[in-house]
């Protein structure tokens, strides 16, 4: 799992949180503006749930391999945002069409995606 800054870029950081289909989410995972990334995963669905099992929402999103974590500064709340490239490393300049898992299209080609967001 990758952490990236209050600007969204990767730093180089890295944690390991196992392998299980549980990911536990805790506040230090957000101290400092950090963003959780996982990459390349297998799932296109995950859901938010409280401390006693809850659902609180469930995201779905279908053609697309990256998802972000992020809270904002000083709040309870977290923010579930699944995207398709990963964000450039803070040291490097930005890569604009030449980020990690770009979808670069042929003159008239397609991509398609699906994202739905359910509360409960």
């Amino acid at each position: 799992k990758y952490l990236g800054n209050d600007n969204r870029q990767l730093t180089g950081e890295t944690i390991d949180m196992g392998t299980s289909n549980l990911l536990q989410l805790a506040k230090e995972h957000f101290e400092d503006s950090k963003t959780l990334i996982l990459s390349n995963i297998k799932s296109d669905k995950v859901w938010l749930q409280d401390k006693n099992g809850k659902k609180i929402a469930e995201v779905n999103f279908k053609g697309i391999k990256n998802l972000l974590f992020w809270s904002p500064d000083n709040k309870t709340c977290i923010c579930i945002e699944p995207w398709s490239n990963l964000p450039d490393l803070e040291s490097e300049k930005d890569l604009e069409f030449d980020k990690k898992g770009f979808n670069k299209l042929e003159a008239r080609g397609k991509f398609s995606f699906e994202r739905a967001i359910k509360y409960f």
